[in-house]
């Protein structure tokens, strides 16, 4: 179990190194505490010298998998994705990234 910014979350895995996070309901959602939390996933998935995720998945307390967009290693936004499944939000996702501007490319 992890905290950033009064949000507690687990670090349920990656895809296709996406970390995917879930809500474990702290004091305050992933969602309300996005910039810590996008800056705590990243010190916890990124290996020394390495670029950080192009986004996070979460899984919110409802159960409903969305993400968080990181430009630059910080947040950058949300990409509402409404999947049900990991997987599915991943499928979602990486539409969304692939329709982005340029500027959001990361080189692995």
């Amino acid at each position: 179990m992890h905290h950033a910014g009064g949000a507690k979350f687990q670090l349920a895995g990656q895809i296709a190194g996406i970390p995917i996070i879930f809500d474990m309901g702290g004091r305050v959602s992933v969602t309300n505490a996005a910039e810590s939390v996008v800056a705590a996933v990243i010190d916890i998935v990124r290996p020394h010298g390495r670029h950080p995720p192009r986004a996070i998945i979460y899984r919110d307390s409802a159960g409903m998998y969305d993400a968080m967009r990181i430009e630059r290693g910080e947040f950058a936004g949300f990409v509402i994705v409404n999947g049900t499944s990991d997987h599915e939000a991943f499928n979602k996702l990486a539409d969304e990234l692939h329709k982005a501007p340029c500027r959001l490319y990361v080189p692995v």
